[in-house]
């Protein structure tokens, strides 16, 4: 019996449920694989010994390096995953203070080259992973059970959901935003004062304190537009499709830049520039795309019926996991 451990998160953030318990916990689950998470406390104390993989999530941690070589000690074999492009963090980033430095990016590509293997989430992010470790995987996000389309009756609501870590993208985004009577914007996870200069009424509801919380909160507004701005870059272009399995399970259709690469395989409704996204928010305004909300829906999920769920991702884990241990 094959076991993996990871270490114990103190608070709830998407990659812990997308990357972490969600995926390993099935995975453990299918295969009765032994998953158990450790406080730093156990790890110092040695509570590693006798398992067979250490999975740590983000090499960009301040204990990092602590933690992997506490792993090694204890005789496991040593899974990285990321999700973020940690080599082009932009200096809007609340986080680029810490992920920026010289010195984190050379240990950020000491820990991925002595690791026994890597997964993340993107081809961008596979590129940067396999530049460092030829044993690298692109295992996208899922979700753990197929979706149907959402038949309830929808307002044009056009709803934001993410973290102020977005700010920026959000702010250079509005520059593309209408007032209109018949629109309304609802953002989940910060409120965009902003906004408030331009004279577009917003509602907001702050970010959830757990996961059923957030997944609650975003089926209770009933959008029926998700929309995803994000700043042309190479850190975006690394961003992975949880808002669009997001957005489809509660039956919204995306609203995207047309540059963003991982939107390429979702059915949504691409801009390439404020002017066009004033053109698409007068159009929805009118009524005009509800045929295409319509289409645009059932493709999605059937999209991600077929490609984006936990059994079927968890299939590159399971390869991963046994090439690890063999």
């Amino acid at each position: 019996m094959v076991s993996i451990a990871t270490i114990s998160m103190g608070a709830y953030h998407a990659s812990e449920h997308y990357r972490i318990q969600l995926p390993l916990e099935e995975l453990c689950k299918k295969n009765h694989w032994k998953f158990t998470r450790y406080t730093d406390q156990e790890i110092a104390d040695g509570k590693l010994k006798g398992n067979d993989i250490f999975f740590f999530w983000n090499p960009s941690h301040p204990k990092s390096l602590a933690y992997i070589k506490a792993a090694q000690q204890a005789g496991c074999k040593v899974w990285i995953d990321f999700d973020d492009n940690w080599d082009a963090v932009p200096l809007y980033h609340p986080h680029s203070w810490r992920t920026n430095p010289s010195f984190q990016k050379e240990l950020n590509i000491k820990l991925i080259k002595i690791a026994d293997a890597v997964s993340v989430t993107t081809n961008c992010l596979w590129s940067l992973a396999n530049k460092w470790n030829d044993n690298s995987y692109l295992i996208p996000n899922g979700i753990p059970h197929k979706i149907t389309a959402d038949h309830r009756n929808k307002r044009n609501v056009m709803g934001w959901r993410g973290s102020d870590r977005h700010i920026e993208d959000v702010r250079e985004g509005s520059k593309g935003l209408i007032y209109d009577e018949r629109l309304q914007y609802h953002f989940v996870g910060f409120s965009p004062w902003f906004l408030i200069d331009k004279k577009i009424p917003y509602t907001y509801t702050t970010w959830s304190q757990s996961i059923q919380e957030y997944f609650n909160n975003l089926y209770n507004i009933n959008m029926k537009w998700c929309w995803v701005p994000m700043i042309n870059n190479l850190f975006n272009a690394s961003v992975s499709n949880i808002a669009w399995l997001e957005a489809t399970s509660v039956g919204a259709v995306v609203i995207a830049p047309s540059w963003l690469p991982e939107f390429d395989y979702a059915p949504s409704i691409r801009y390439k520039n404020h002017k066009e996204l004033k053109r698409i928010l007068n159009d929805i305004a009118e009524g005009k795309l509800d045929e295409v909300w319509n289409r645009y829906l059932k493709e999605s999920v059937n999209v991600i019926n077929e490609n984006y769920i936990l059994s079927e991702t968890n299939k590159i884990r399971e390869n991963l996991v046994e090439c690890v241990v063999s």
